[in-house]
């Protein structure tokens, strides 16, 4: 199949979903026993309108986003602050998706390692909350999201879950080794890419700096989702001026000052007719 690949500007030319206000999205911090005596905690930012699809977030680093469960966010997290998945997040269930950001569970400490990303227990937390997903709200179609660190899990739920969840977008996705991490030295290149069906979007910051997401690797992400369904490639460029190191939020690698035309592009994707 043909491959596409777009700037941000001419997918939202062609048609990009439209963004509702923050104001719209109501949201709640939930647990779950997601194993046997395990509790894996979520926020699950609900639009206003009955969803059409849901997406779990995975945030990079240590994948720990301090939720505690029970409580009610009044107000959205503001631009300015934390990764880039979940500072906009309540973009992207304004747009009719349900979007749940996924905690570490209650056994990780706090924090996921990169083994963990990779293992059976971690399969089973994401499993159980795209089940959950699903039998609370008709069935929708639940899509796998992250960003650095967190395409780990992403690509590896994509890859073992099967018809499990529906959809896979890959930002700043991790492609080279670590010193300090244990993954594949490709990163989600050896996550069993090729065996994905399911519809797949990869998106990648042109001036992205840091060494282990390099822009010049996304096309053979991308290449290597071949037999998805449904799959493009999104290159950002511009945007602001970076307020953080090459690694982290307020820089390219986090679409700093390219969030509403970024997260416009993801549900696009998402919501199109054949979104299956």
């Amino acid at each position: 199949m043909m491959l596409g690949r777009l700037l941000v500007t001419m997918l939202l030319l062609a048609g990009g979903a439209a963004m509702g206000g923050e104001t719209a999205v109501s949201e709640r911090a939930v647990e779950m026993e997601s194993r046997p005596g395990v509790v894996t905690a979520y926020y699950l930012a609900v639009p206003a309108a009955p969803p059409v699809a849901a997406a779990i977030l995975f945030t990079g680093g240590e994948g720990s986003v301090g939720v505690r469960p029970g409580m009610e966010i009044a107000e959205p997290v503001p631009f300015g602050r934390g990764n880039f998945l979940v500072r906009t997040r309540r973009l992207l269930a304004s747009a009719g998706i349900l979007v749940a950001t996924i905690d570490a569970p209650s056994d990780q400490g706090g924090g996921m390692t990169t083994s963990f990303r990779l293992s059976d227990e971690h399969m089973a937390d994401i499993a159980a909350l795209a089940a959950v997903l699903k039998r609370e709200n008709g069935g929708i179609p639940v899509w796998l999201i992250g960003t650095s660190m967190g395409t780990l899990s992403a690509a590896q739920g994509a890859a073992r879950l099967g018809d499990r969840v529906d959809g896979l977008i890959l930002t700043s996705s991790i492609t080279r080794g670590h010193r300090k991490h244990s993954y594949p030295p490709n990163g989600v290149l050896g996550l069993g890419l090729d065996e994905v069906t399911i519809p797949a979007l990869v998106v990648a910051h042109a001036g992205d700096a840091c060494e282990v997401t390099p822009p010049a690797d996304a096309p053979r992400v991308a290449e290597a989702l071949a037999k998805s369904r449904r799959r493009d490639l999104l290159m950002v460029e511009g945007g602001a001026e970076a307020r953080s190191g090459a690694c982290e939020a307020m820089s390219p690698h986090g679409y700093f000052g390219r969030e509403q035309e970024v997260v416009a592009a993801m549900a696009a994707f998402i919501t199109r007719p054949d979104r299956r």
